[in-house]
């Protein structure tokens, strides 16, 4: 958590379940100022059409 800029999680003994969350929810915080992420270049409405874009807002 520490290494994506996040506190350590309130959870004494985490399942695989709740780590996977926690490390999500700790990646995207890191990169949510980054448009690149949000934005990539070459995202055409085709493109997340055929490949399943989620994050993105077209």
């Amino acid at each position: 958590m520490a290494a994506l800029g996040s506190q350590p999680a309130e959870i004494a003994t985490p399942d695989d379940h709740q780590t996977d969350a926690l490390v999500a929810a700790a990646g995207l915080r890191a990169i949510a100022g980054d448009g690149r992420y949000w934005q990539p270049a070459g995202m055409t409405a085709a493109v997340a059409r055929t490949e399943g874009w989620t994050l993105g807002v077209l």
